[in-house]
């Protein structure tokens, strides 16, 4: 009786018959899926007291295709913090905020003629699209890796443009309020996307940007996901490191 009648029920009410259940995969230790009865769990308390509870996070999205099985180890979390999080991420925000301070008094610069700054923006664009897509199809692996894409670029576009030679020529003035600039909505871009994701390191970007908590322009991918919104003029507060680096296991 009751399979007729909840079926029944459920078209009665405008309820589909069926839903669709997103259900992850299994973490594995060498070659074997996680068990009490064997003893290789791995306890995510002690993980957050060693590593902190952002960089677990982003490790165990990044790390793991939702829905299939994924391995853990240490070492694969401190490689993924040390590569990705402290030489990446880390060193970029650093290098951008620092060479602010030092060029601009800690003040957001005006954007100049963008030039050929238009692949960093394009870059941006395609970066918040894909991120989109994908954290809503639950493919977080390459939601962050869009991510990631932008935060590379990003790191080439200082190497190419080198702020600290272009600061040594006053007729460059204004190019170097543009490199600037691009960087920090670089980052902007880059809390906006990071903090459902860290909301601790992104918390910690904000508030070195100048943003108040939950300022939508870094809390808000409808009213912040653009290029050009940050406001020149706002003045940056102390830099704070984001990720150190590990040392062995």
């Amino acid at each position: 009786p009751h399979a007729i009648y909840w079926p029944t029920m459920l078209m009665a009410m405008g309820l589909p018959l069926y839903q669709k259940l997103h259900v992850h995969g299994y973490w594995n230790v060498d070659d074997t899926k996680m068990s009490k009865s064997i003893g290789n769990v791995v306890r995510p308390k002690e993980l957050v007291d060693a590593y902190g509870v952002d960089a677990l996070r982003y490790f165990t999205l990044r790390e793991m295709s939702f829905g299939l099985d994924s391995s853990f180890s240490s070492e694969a979390l401190v490689a993924r913090q040390n590569a990705d999080l402290a030489n990446d991420l880390g060193n970029l925000f650093s290098r951008a905020v620092t060479m602010v301070w030092k060029y601009r008094e800690g003040r957001i610069p005006p954007p100049g003629d963008p030039g050929d700054d238009r692949q960093l923006q394009e870059a941006a664009r395609i970066m918040l699209r894909d991120y989109r897509q994908n954290m809503a199809d639950f493919r977080f692996h390459l939601g962050l890796q869009a991510v990631w894409e932008l935060v590379g670029l990003a790191n080439k576009y200082i190497v190419h443009h080198e702020p600290w030679a272009l600061a040594k020529d006053p007729e460059k003035s204004g190019r170097l309020d543009s490199v600037l600039y691009n960087l920090l909505e670089c980052l902007r871009l880059l809390t906006l996307a990071l903090q459902p994701v860290m909301p601790g390191a992104a918390a910690k970007m904000a508030a070195v940007l100048g943003f108040a908590a939950g300022d939508p322009l870094v809390a808000s991918l409808d009213k912040g996901g653009e290029w050009g919104l940050l406001v020149p003029g706002r003045a940056l507060t102390a830099i704070t490191a984001l990720f150190p680096r590990l040392e062995g296991k």
